[in-house]
């Protein structure tokens, strides 16, 4: 029976160089998302430094949430997400839930704000819910109803 594909050893060793050098670029490229992101974090912790008046002990209860990625996962443009959530201490049915999104792009070597927008549709409402439990806080599954849509 006759072989339909045939791979000398040359052939192999030159697929194996081109997988680790692929290996390579995209862990490269995680690399620099990941390095790039600590600036973003401290950005984060400014926001909510800003919005709790700098105080530790607040009446609110918050999480701060960071997302940054590449637009293409090589060579693309980098962008950041700041999410804050907020709401009153203990308020487990959410009704004073409010969040704020910080939109970033990594430019000349450091991250500049783009745009913000004010978190308040119910489908962002039901997000907030579950960053809140997931957390741990305490949260009321009328809050789950009447968001999740």
């Amino acid at each position: 029976m006759r072989k339909l594909i045939e791979i000398t050893r040359r052939d192999a060793i030159a697929a194996g160089i081109a997988f680790v050098l692929i290996g390579l670029l995209f862990g490269y490229a995680r690399w620099d998302v990941a390095a790039k992101r600590v600036g973003l974090e401290a950005r984060a912790a400014e926001h909510a430094a800003e919005f709790l008046n700098g105080k530790e002990d607040t009446p609110f209860d918050h999480l701060v949430e960071v997302d940054s990625d590449k637009s293409f996962t090589l060579f693309g443009k980098d962008w950041g997400v700041v999410r804050l959530y907020m709401r009153q201490k203990d308020d487990t049915a959410m009704d004073t839930f409010i969040g704020i999104e910080h939109f970033y792009e990594y430019t000349d070597g450091q991250w500049k704000m783009v745009d913000q927008a004010r978190i308040d549709l119910p489908e962002y409402i039901y997000e907030g819910y579950t960053k809140f439990r997931n957390a741990g806080f305490q949260v009321d599954d009328a809050a789950y109803q009447r968001y999740n849509r």
